[in-house]
């Protein structure tokens, strides 16, 4: 701990804006963790379903593809 805190001083007395910069990454990818917002969005995301019923994504990619193709075929005709 001490080798850290070490290196850390000798950071900040040879450029400070890097480490601030460093420190401010560090503590955007550690804040999410430690965030109590994780545990309820976990949570929102068990309750919801992936999959809504009657709505089938290949189907409904189909269909618009399906569409767009009638519609350039009309257009070309023009």
């Amino acid at each position: 701990m001490a080798a850290i805190g070490r290196f850390v001083k000798n950071a900040w007395n040879k450029e400070p804006v890097i480490t601030v910069s460093c420190g401010i990454g560090l503590l955007a990818c550690a804040l999410p963790a430690l965030s109590p917002l994780t545990k309820y969005t976990g949570m929102m995301n068990q309750a919801v379903p992936y999959n809504y019923p009657g709505i089938s994504p290949s189907r409904s990619l189909c269909m618009l593809d399906i569409r767009v193709i009638r519609g350039f075929l009309r257009l070309q005709q023009l």
